[in-house]
């Protein structure tokens, strides 16, 4: 269960939203003032959605020229009662079935007292309905296959709730059941007052775990563009209302607003629409509206004019500026019109992030980043908005930057290598969308297909939009693209917004002034960048010759086809027909980082981060944008514990570029300056969120805990980077090219035999250096018995406590006991799930895992991981604690075995149709020698024959044993809720960031 906020939510198809908002006539400014000229909220009776009238977004009036046809595979359906309904065949992933209740109501539906309670209503639902008791429905999920959360949730925002499940098989029995689910969402709610006491808690505890610094920074900005207005609000809602809501208050918000006509369902999968119709009038045919037609509450409008500023004082995540014009509220019908203008904005955005990108890549650039956007808010406030991130806190050169650069195309628009760049972007998103249609899972077109009609927008098939944009790049204009971005500019509003730094004085009015003397400079035409060449190292003249070529079925899986080398080096080939088009590569060397000693280490990690700053190469990141960008080619550097690595990936018809960019980040990886740069800059910008906050604590903490304070756990910072000179850095990241072994993993949809002939090409240098030695892994100290408390300067009143019990894995083969031992994680998290969560309401999502390291000798640890509030975290080891005793007892209700092993295995199904999953086992294959195809098949059969009594008996031997505890704790905040002095504030006398320990000898400090 989640919440999404959709004012940053294109309408239109996703490939384009993502497009405007990822990718990044004129204004006359008022006079400068701090405070606008005019906020007004504008209260209108009008409904502000186009969908509101419950007609498909295709249906509306327009001239033939300008309309949208729907989807030309779907089925359209509406009932008598106005609940409409669209079916999509789709065939992957193979036999299955999402199926997604969209109810068109959230928080914007709420009126003042209401605020929160449309988020509370979608957690009752899986809390007691008419077919299912409270209690109940998770083992019906489990038993037919589903996991909550990962197959069965739901999520709230301002305009709508939607419950979604993801179907283990596409039989008839299966759809009727998760059919029942979702009309028992629509009409059959109890809403019983011993479940929402219970509930109460879970939505507490989540809205502590997602107020964090981000989730401020995102509501001060909010506040800041629609302040007076209803879509300043946050959907989680009023902590005073949830706390104090009744079962008749959402029993009334549930009758009003859950009602046929407002909502749609979407299924999609391996179905007959015919006979799928028919069920869904069979199960939904009678629901009935409750109440009388709503009135929803008017959200208001804004009018911002001339400029203006707000300030989020709130360190961590480092200095940013950022501007915005908005546009007030209006909405549009969905028309060809329409869909060539945002495709026109999408073009822009793609020129001037180019732009950014060159600027932010240049050595001595004034900002370290910077990203455009041009999103539609609430999918009526047409909105643009450029942010900078500012080197250290020179707030105001990032402020100017921004004001500079957006005048310099306001002024003069775009240069015709930028506009060809940008519309090569676009033409590229769209060609790769079309070739790899295939991927789109049944999920992922149900959630298009509510986003589409939640923005009222026409829902149509992956080869309409891509035709239909493709067809509008051909004949778009570079003026058409710079009338756009002036258009979204054109609003007669600037806000100013700077976040990230505390101290700074009357900062609204100094950005206001430092502005407007911005403004006061003229600025010049663009200019090109330098054109750069790609590929631009010479192949070698040799290719290597094949030594050995062979081939073997994984089990359950693909053929692995394994080619030698004359030079030593080793390529594993499986294509696969999971991902249609696309295909991954890494080329593996040396040792890894497990190889170096100290002083080396501390290089391979500042070098790693630094030429993750760079582009391929020597190319800038610009150049490597305009090269493989869009192509849609990535490469990464990771620098592994068992081996250095470099990640390239890509679409098969791009295997030379793909190959090209691999072998070049291989044999020429520069780190530069600049990269280096950012790299300090970047790391120490997050350094006061990582020290200093729970959620940047706990990672590296929990990791050296359950470890017995072994080293190298620590995360990187800007210091470490610092402490690295650039020239050795230089000399670490070329070493590594000699270091063997030399071994490149191909896995997905691609030709080998042109892959091997680039490869010989490519690599054809001689064979490596012999390896020095590996360096033995430190003896691992489990801290059983423990008791440490670490607090941090976290004022937000949270904490992470994990609990743990070791429990080794030595023989890897014996995957019947790693399959008792999942099982009985699985038991350890539902326990949790229910002694936590649901009884004392204490965490929003506690968790229950059994983890193996077969690196470290098969070291094993069961962990118990929750994040609660830090006045609660007492009571929370306490239900821990008790709830081990009770595994200890070995008591597994009958059945146990049986209905948790089958969201396992539904799991491991889905996670077989990935290239990922197989990438893992082949790495594990040829790197560490392992069978991981013949354990990952064994595992899965193993599993069917556990029984309840092996999980007690594993239960037993494990939960008696002593534990390991660790609590990260920030400040308690001074009073409990409802007004009482927190305990744990009033008793807490150990200074901020020092750790406690409670042994069986004592407590040592």
């Amino acid at each position: 269960m989640s919440m999404k906020h959709s004012s940053m939510r294109t309408g239109g198809t996703a490939a384009l939203a993502a497009l405007l908002c990822l990718t990044g006539g004129c204004l006359r400014d008022r006079a400068p003032s701090a405070q606008p000229a005019l906020v007004a909220p504008a209260e209108s009776t009008a409904v502000p959605y186009g969908w509101y009238d419950g007609r498909w977004p295709h249906e509306r009036p327009l001239p033939p020229h300008e309309r949208l046809m729907p989807h030309d595979s779907a089925r359209f359906g509406r009932l008598e009662n106005g609940l409409r309904y669209v079916i999509v065949p789709n065939a992957k992933p193979e036999g299955r079935v999402s199926l997604h209740l969209d109810v068109q109501a959230g928080s914007l539906m709420e009126t003042d007292e209401q605020r929160g309670l449309a988020h509370f209503v979608e957690h009752m639902a899986f809390n007691g309905s008419r077919n299912f008791a409270p209690g109940t429905l998770i083992p019906f999920l489990q038993r037919n296959g589903m996991a909550f959360g990962a197959d069965a949730n739901a999520h709230t925002s301002t305009a709508e709730t939607v419950y979604k499940l993801d179907l283990p098989t596409a039989d008839t029995a299966t759809i009727e059941k998760g059919l029942l689910i979702l009309r028992d969402v629509a009409d059959g709610l109890l809403i019983l007052p011993e479940e929402v006491e219970k509930e109460r808690g879970v939505i507490l505890a989540e809205k502590l775990a997602r107020d964090n610094r981000r989730s401020r920074a995102g509501k001060a900005m909010r506040d800041a563009l629609y302040s007076g207005t209803r879509y300043a609000f946050e959907t989680i809602g009023l902590e005073d209302v949830v706390r104090h809501a009744r079962p008749e208050t959402l029993r009334a918000f549930y009758d009003t607003w859950y009602r046929p006509e407002r909502m749609v369902l979407v299924a999609v999968g391996a179905v007959t629409p015919a006979d799928l119709a028919t069920m869904v009038e069979r199960h939904f045919a009678d629901v009935k509206a409750r109440t009388g037609a709503p009135v929803m509450p008017a959200p208001g409008n804004v009018r911002h004019e001339g400029v203006h500023a707000s300030y989020d004082p709130e360190t961590g995540g480092g200095v940013t500026v950022s501007v915005t014009a908005m546009h007030t509220a209006r909405t549009e019908v969905d028309s060809m019109s329409l869909q060539r203008r945002r495709l026109a904005e999408a073009v822009a955005t793609s020129a001037f992030q180019k732009r950014l990108l060159r600027l932010a890549s240049t050595p001595g650039a004034p900002v370290l980043g910077g990203h455009m956007a041009m999103p539609v808010g609430f999918e009526m406030f047409e909105t643009a908005t450029i942010t900078m991130r500012a080197r250290g806190e020179d707030w105001r050169n990032a402020l100017t930057t921004a004001e500079t650069e957006l005048r310099r195309a306001l002024e003069h628009g775009f240069t015709q290598d930028e506009f060809e760049n940008a519309r090569r972007v676009c033409e590229g998103l769209f060609t790769t969308m079309r070739r790899e249609k295939a991927n789109r899972t049944n999920s992922d077109i149900a959630a298009e297909a509510v986003a589409c009609f939640n923005a009222d927008r026409v829902f149509q098939s992956t080869d309409q939009t891509c035709d239909l944009y493709l067809n509008m790049l051909s004949s778009l204009t570079r003026g058409e693209v710079e009338e756009a971005f002036r258009r979204r500019w054109d609003t007669g509003n600037r806000m100013l917004h700077l976040s990230g730094m505390a101290g700074v004085e009357n900062a609204p009015a100094r950005l206001v002034e430092a502005w407007a003397e911005s403004t006061a400079h003229a600025v010049e035409a663009p200019r090109d960048s330098v054109a750069t060449a790609f590929p631009y190292l010479a192949e070698p003249t040799l290719p290597a010759l094949v030594l050995h070529d062979s081939s073997r079925q994984l089990p359950e899986g693909p053929a692995l086809r394994t080619v030698r080398l004359d030079n030593g080096l080793t390529l594993h080939m499986a294509v696969t027909p999971y991902e249609k088009g696309r295909f991954s590569l890494s080329l593996f060397h040396g040792d890894g980082l497990d190889g170096l000693d100290d002083a080396t280490y501390a290089v391979a990690r500042a070098t790693e981060r630094t030429l993750r700053e760079e582009g391929v190469g020597r190319l800038s990141r610009e150049a490597t944008r305009d090269h493989l960008g869009w192509r849609h080619v990535k490469v990464e550097t990771d620098y592994r514990d068992d081996a250095f690595t470099i990640n390239a990936s890509g679409p098969g018809e791009e295997l030379d570029a793909v190959t090209a960019a691999l072998w070049t980040q291989y044999t020429d990886p520069t780190p530069t300056k600049a990269g280096r740069a950012r790299a300090i800059e970047g790391l120490e910008a997050g350094r006061d969120e990582r020290e200093n906050t729970v959620e940047g604590v706990a990672p590296h903490r929990i990791r050296a805990f359950l470890y017995g304070d072994a080293r190298r756990t620590a995360p990187l910072d800007g210091r470490d980077v610092a402490r690295v000179p650039l020239d050795a850095m230089s000399d670490f990241a070329l070493a590594r090219t000699s270091t063997p072994p030399r071994t490149i993993v191909a896995v997905g949809d691609f030709d080998p035999e042109r892959l091997i002939e680039r490869v010989r090409h490519l690599f054809a240098m001689p064979a490596p250096v012999p390896a020095s030695h590996e360096a033995p892994h430190e003896a691992i100290r489990f801290p059983a018995g423990a008791r440490r408390t670490v607090e941090v300067a976290d004022p937000d009143g949270k904490a992470h406590l994990v609990v743990a019990w070791r429990h080794d894995l030595e023989d890897e083969s014996d995957q019947r006991a790693l399959a008792i031992r999942h099982l009985t994680a699985s038991w350890l998290n539902e326990v949790l799930r229910e002694e936590v969560r649901e009884a004392i309401g204490a965490s929003y999502s506690p968790s229950g895992r059994y983890r193996h390291d077969q690196e470290r000798g098969g070291f094993g640890t069961y962990v118990a991981s929750i994040r609660t509030d830090a006045a609660l975290v007492d009571k929370v080891r306490r239900a821990v604690r008790e709830a081990a005793q009770g595994l200890a007892k070995g008591e597994v209700p009958p059945g146990t075995a049986a209905r948790l092993r089958a969201p396992v295995l539904n799991a491991i199904t889905k996670a077989r149709d990935s290239n990922t999953y197989w990438q893992r086992i082949i790495e594990a294959e040829v790197l560490r020698g392992r069978p991981a195809a013949r354990h990952a098949e064994a595992f899965a059969k193993a599993l069917g024959t556990v029984t309840d009594a092996d999980i007690a008996a594993e239960a037993r031997a494990v939960f008696a044993t002593r534990s390991a505890e660790l609590a990260i704790t920030g400040k308690a905040p001074a009073t409990k809720p409802g007004g009482k002095p927190s305990k744990a504030a009033v008793s807490r006398k150990i200074p901020a960031g020092t750790t406690t320990e409670e042994t069986a000898q004592g407590v040592a400090r």
